[in-house]
């Protein structure tokens, strides 16, 4: 759930930064915009929701011994 609501602020944070910056002044088509922006946001947020899992899991392993 908490991966979930990352993800989505992630994503509306990254659109209006496109929006704001580059969209306002070119004729990008909002599904272009909705696709650039998932683009770019798709790494970085399954890179810290796997790092943020492994570390999860890492304390609990520890905290188990």
């Amino acid at each position: 759930m908490e991966f979930l609501v990352l993800a989505s602020v992630w994503m509306f944070w990254d659109y209006t930064i496109f929006v704001e910056r580059e969209s306002s002044w070119s004729t990008y088509l909002f599904n272009e915009e909705i696709n650039h922006t998932i683009l770019l946001s798709l790494f970085p947020v399954v890179m810290l929701a796997f790092v943020s899992l492994f570390i999860l899991n890492f304390k609990v392993s520890w905290a188990n011994l």
